[in-house]
């Protein structure tokens, strides 16, 4: 185990990549799953074709697979930690995510990544890194999608919008914001942002991982869980007493339901049901998770539900 960190405290002080620089290499790691080559290199050629310089991970370039994974976990930690080391490095996109991403947890040093923060993008299985790394290096990351995973969103207009905000040219999140959003619970919250996958946050409760939910906004989608499960996730979540902390919640896909008698009520009704019994200021049909959008969502920036368009917003400059 790595342990070349103070604690597992909580860090109060957030950083903060600077801006995207047009001489920034963008470095595609794969630290859960390992990844479509083909896609991924479409993927990587649409950035290329903004003026940026693409590299690959070792595993992703050696074609490594382990099980389910891209390699063992304390390479793909390796392969994180050497794109955080490279300050020719400005942004770092996971490949797709999978499984196995918690696994690389004790090998990362949080420390180093603190004294060399980056853009890091993924979502799905790297809610464990994004908890991990927002909570033990205060690094602001980004829920957004994943050259493998999601390459419509690596072409024309969704690809300029995003490197846009990480080049500090749009500071807000309008652009995702384009159709109904609908309040669950309606009021108003802020706090710094957290998530965003359900079973893979869930799993790390227990852990010294996991970060504390006080006054956070918790924003949360899955894929391929029954209602059931989403009730066993908030389950967890009164027992442990996080639930009454949070200010806020933002939900938005859940897709691919197995249909079981266990798939009934609805996660529409479960979560409902949570958010009116402890009065909780809510949105739902947020565009991200497991379907055809994702929105690019800050994690462990300040934070607001708002009452009015665009209903979500950032409370601060999302990169320095």
């Amino acid at each position: 185990m790595n342990g070349n960190f103070s604690s597992f405290k909580e860090q109060k002080e957030i950083v903060k990549s600077a801006k995207l620089r047009q001489s920034s290499e963008i470095r595609i790691i794969a630290p859960s799953s390992y990844p479509e080559i083909k896609t991924l290199s479409n993927s990587a050629d649409a950035i290329k074709e903004l003026g940026y310089k693409v590299s690959f991970g070792i595993n992703v370039k050696k074609l490594n697979q382990y099980n389910y994974q891209a390699a063992r976990a304390e390479q793909r930690a390796k392969e994180l930690m050497d794109a955080f080391r490279d300050d020719n490095v400005g942004a770092i996109f996971c490949a797709r995510g999978g499984h196995g991403a918690s696994q690389m947890l004790p090998f990362i040093d949080f420390d180093v990544i603190r004294d060399h923060p980056k853009l890091f993008i993924g979502y799905s299985d790297i809610t464990s890194l994004h908890m991990a790394l927002n909570k033990l290096s205060g690094l602001v990351t980004f829920h957004g999608p994943m050259p493998d995973s999601d390459p419509v969103e690596f072409q024309g207009e969704k690809l300029e919008t995003m490197f846009k905000i990480f080049k500090g040219e749009i500071s807000d999140l309008k652009p995702y914001i384009r159709r109904m959003i609908k309040y669950v619970v309606e009021g108003k919250a802020e706090g710094r942002s957290v998530g965003t996958n359900m079973s893979v946050f869930s799993s790390l409760t227990g852990t010294p991982y996991m970060p504390e939910f006080n006054g956070k906004i918790l924003f949360c989608e899955d894929i391929g869980e029954r209602s059931i499960d989403v009730e066993r996730f908030f389950d967890i979540m009164v027992l442990n007493g996080s639930i009454k902390e949070l200010a806020g919640f933002v939900f938005g896909e859940f897709r691919n339901r197995p249909n079981t008698p266990e798939s009934k009520p609805f996660i529409e009704d479960v979560i409902r049901e949570y958010m009116e019994k402890e009065l909780k200021p809510s949105l739902a049909l947020a565009p991200f998770g497991h379907g055809e959008e994702q929105m690019l969502i800050p994690l462990n920036l300040k934070m607001r539900i708002s009452d009015s368009e665009p209903y979500i917003q950032p409370l601060e400059q999302m990169v320095d």
